[in-house]
């Protein structure tokens, strides 16, 4: 992870790899950010790794808050009990690294989409077949599904905040660029409501 404090000019790096791990060229690399700052808090981060840097690391979802000087696994996330597959990372080393479904190194990609808005921090995965967004207070971290009514069929790509806080949640029908079906959807945190926007063809984003 890299930090900037003055407008981009310098970058510090600040090495996460004992905690979570990442391949910008692996499948789902379309989909959204996997990193957020609390607009409330700038202090307070959320990253997201493809996988655990190894078989033992407690998180796929780490947090500073601190400015992104140290990191922690975050516990909650990982009661979810969705990082249950594992993977060597990668194919060519011995190293088991816990991963959300069966396949090599490339095909994972893990916390898919973090958004932050309100207090709340809502976490997608790449993970079918279950509830696969998330959501916690950020003084708490102790997540649970956002909705019965979002799908599960599909892997959550993107999630972008309308100006009203309003939540616009994408959806793929696969990591490796296939759009062939997925949808959009509109979530009111004020509310509770879900209300399926698109419901045809796959979407990186919708804005």
């Amino acid at each position: 992870i890299f930090k900037t404090t003055d407008g981009g000019k310098t970058f510090k790096e600040i090495d996460v790899t004992h905690l979570i791990k990442v391949m910008g060229n692996g499948d789902g690399r379309q989909f959204g950010e996997s990193i957020a700052v609390d607009p409330d808090n700038p202090n307070i981060i959320y990253a997201g790794g493809d996988v655990t840097s190894d078989e033992n690391s407690k998180s796929g979802l780490i947090k500073s808050t601190d400015g992104g000087e140290t990191w922690e696994p975050v516990i909650g996330y990982d009661d979810l009990g969705l990082f249950s597959e594992t993977t060597l990372w990668p194919t060519w080393t011995e190293n088991v690294a816990r991963c959300t479904m069966k396949g090599a190194y490339q095909t994972q990609n893990g916390v898919s989409a973090i958004a932050i808005t309100g207090g709340k921090v809502y976490v997608a995965t790449a993970k079918a077949g279950e509830a696969n967004v998330h959501v916690a207070d950020v003084k708490t971290d102790q997540f649970t599904a956002l909705s019965k009514d979002l799908p599960t069929e599909y892997y959550p790509s993107r999630i972008n905040i309308e100006p009203d806080g309003d939540l616009l949640i994408s959806y793929m029908a696969g990591l490796a660029f296939q759009g062939t079906a997925g949808g959009g959807y509109r979530y009111s945190p004020a509310t509770g409501k879900v209300e399926q926007l698109l419901d045809e063809g796959g979407f990186g984003s919708i804005w």
